[in-house]
């Protein structure tokens, strides 16, 4: 572990200005009682840098416990457990500087013999954390488009749900939580990295197109990459701490047409391969969006069909436009304002459709 990230990341909980997700890797970095005694040295230093008022320790500390023990199940054993020779004093500040952490411990204290982390546990901490979860649940038969805060989008799976908070999206980055089977095209944006937890699995990209898969059940979780470059790494990572804090991708990076599995119970992920056609089962994966002369017309029907939205639009009035263009995995509405940008046309956007304004082309 890399000590000096660690003490930065710590400082930042300290101070309030994590994420849910960095709170939630802090709270699994402390399972290790070495750790543990190395948060404290670290939350000494930060006590004298930024001196604070504690009224009374104790009273904070007995609440948080109170806290504990009322929400408990029956049968739970504790993930995380402090040693007896750790003061009281560091106890009390420990629950005035970082109460969300042991929100946290109330969270991963499972039934006996469960400590593997959920889509309902990471969502359940994010919303602790920021106070609102957006979720997004897949009910009909077809993919289905979801649109996140910056316009980077998902092609969402029958019986799938994506979960995010609108409040911390996109801050420092840009986090959701998958429970099923989803299509990425991620927005480029290197300062802030875009993460996919996925239970066990933490996958990272800086903008590209792939798919992941979670496994249910202790099934096999898979990522598939269509474009450009993603990182997989699993919660249990030594080095976790570090790839969730710096904006470039290391160790296991999957290339485009590569794909992987992650297997839950042995914590562990498969050589990368190359996609075999029979991986890819969405339009949207398999589809070429490099056009040349092509009929405007027959752009937007493609864009329907891998999409799954409707497009609205008048065919008098793109009769005769043709365009040229090589699409890649630019989110659907990157797509529409280049296309809408040659055509010389504009779009506007309904809550499940989109429609197209144009004035017909010189070229008929």
């Amino acid at each position: 572990m890399n000590s000096s990230l660690t003490k930065n990341i710590l400082f930042d909980s300290f101070s309030g200005n994590t994420t849910s997700m960095q709170d939630t890797l802090i709270e699994k970095w402390l399972e290790d009682p070495a750790n543990q005694e190395l948060y404290f040295q670290y939350l000494d230093e930060w006590e004298s840098l930024h001196p604070q008022i504690i009224t009374n320790p104790q009273n904070a500390f007995e609440k948080i416990n109170k806290t504990i023990e009322a929400n408990k199940p029956e049968k739970q054993k504790p993930i995380i457990t402090f040693q007896p020779k750790i003061s009281l004093k560091k106890l009390g500040w420990f629950a005035a500087a970082s109460l969300f952490i042991a929100s946290v411990i109330l969270l991963y204290s499972l039934p006996s013999g469960q400590n593997e982390i959920s889509y309902n546990h990471l969502v359940q901490a994010t919303k602790d954390k920021t106070g609102e979860m957006y979720e997004k649940t897949n009910l009909s038969g077809k993919p289905l488009l979801v649109t996140l805060p910056d316009e980077s989008t998902i092609m969402l799976e029958p019986n799938s749900k994506i979960s995010y908070s609108p409040k911390s999206y996109n801050s420092k980055r840009r986090e959701v939580i998958l429970s099923g089977e989803a299509f990425f095209e991620v927005k480029k944006n290197k300062e802030h990295p875009f993460y996919v937890f996925a239970d066990e699995l933490i996958t990272k990209v800086l903008g590209t197109s792939f798919t992941i898969k979670s496994g249910a059940n202790g099934e096999k979780s898979e990522v598939i990459v269509k474009t450009g470059r993603v990182e997989v790494f699993s919660q249990s990572d030594e080095r976790i701490l570090r790839k969730m804090e710096v904006n470039e991708l290391e160790g296991l990076v999957l290339e485009p047409n590569q794909h992987l599995s992650f297997e839950k119970k042995e914590n562990s992920f498969s050589a990368p391969k190359m996609v075999m056609p029979e991986k890819l089962h969405m339009p949207i994966q398999t589809m070429s969006f490099d056009f040349v002369d092509t009929p405007a017309i027959e752009v937007l029907e493609a864009l329907k069909k891998a999409y799954n939205v409707e497009i609205n639009y008048s065919r008098k009035d793109l009769a005769g436009c043709h365009l040229t263009a090589r699409l890649s995995d630019e989110p659907l509405f990157e797509k529409l304002d280049l296309i809408t940008f040659a055509l010389q046309a504009s779009y506007t956007k309904e809550e499940d459709s989109i429609t197209i304004t144009a004035k017909g082309c010189l070229n008929k």
